[in-house]
């Protein structure tokens, strides 16, 4: 089986958008709009990852904040994103792991706990 795509709700659709192409490097790849209160937006990084930002006006879920899901990027410059991290005013904690990896973890607009690792 191979990986697809991820689905992520938002409520803030334009801030999400925003936040994945500026913080993650990911590029707006198709815009639908199925029905006059859906609107998805497929985007891809460089790595062919695919994400699917869903906003759905009548009850759509946005806040993701309790999920236990964590979207983890293996970056070859952690410290390069951390000031991304910093200049794009994104709070993030910092935790070593028993490995020895570094892992800086934060939040997407929506509550989506996504992590860089060295």
């Amino acid at each position: 089986m191979q990986k697809s795509f991820i689905t992520i709700m938002t409520n803030t659709l334009e801030d999400s958008t925003t936040f994945y192409c500026d913080i993650l490097g990911f590029e707006v790849q198709h815009i639908m709009t199925p029905a006059e209160d859906i609107k998805l937006i497929w985007l891809k990084n460089e790595n062919d990852m695919i994400i699917e930002l869903a906003y759905i006006a009548q009850g759509g879920a946005g806040d993701n904040s309790g999920a236990s899901i964590t979207l983890t990027f293996q970056v070859e410059d952690l410290e390069s994103k951390r000031q991304l991290l910093i200049i794009n005013d994104v709070p993030y904690q910092t935790h070593s792991l028993p490995n020895g990896s570094t892992v800086h973890r934060f939040s997407d607009p929506n509550g989506t706990a996504i992590s860089f690792m060295d």
